[in-house]
């Protein structure tokens, strides 16, 4: 089977964009129905707000599907030109996946 790494990481982008659009639409209808009162942006508390239909909750887990879309896509090029047995740039993908985590740590701390 050969794996077609364009069509992957479309397909990635694809449902990642789609996912996070959904949520902004449903915050936005959420929005006109009730008030947001919660404001913790922790992980634990926007699945915490997602469960209580909360607006402000939602946008949030609309934000970090955004943000995260990108870092999953160069997972997946790193496991896949690891199949395809491209070590070069298995490793190169694999430095960009480290640097987006160390400049996604520091940016937060």
């Amino acid at each position: 089977m050969k794996l077609d790494m364009n069509k992957l990481i479309a397909r990635i982008l694809q449902i990642g964009i789609s996912l996070s659009m959904i949520l902004f639409c449903v915050a936005i209808i959420e929005s006109f129905f009730s008030k947001s009162n919660s404001h913790d942006v922790s992980f634990f508390g926007i699945l915490k707000g997602l469960y209580l239909l909360d607006a402000f909750s939602t946008f949030y887990a609309g934000i970090v599907i955004l943000m995260l879309t990108p870092v999953i896509r160069v997972l997946f090029l790193a496991f896949g030109y690891l199949i395809e047995g491209d070590l070069r740039f298995s490793l190169m993908s694999v430095l960009v996946f480290i640097i987006l985590i160390f400049s996604v740590y520091f940016g937060i701390h």
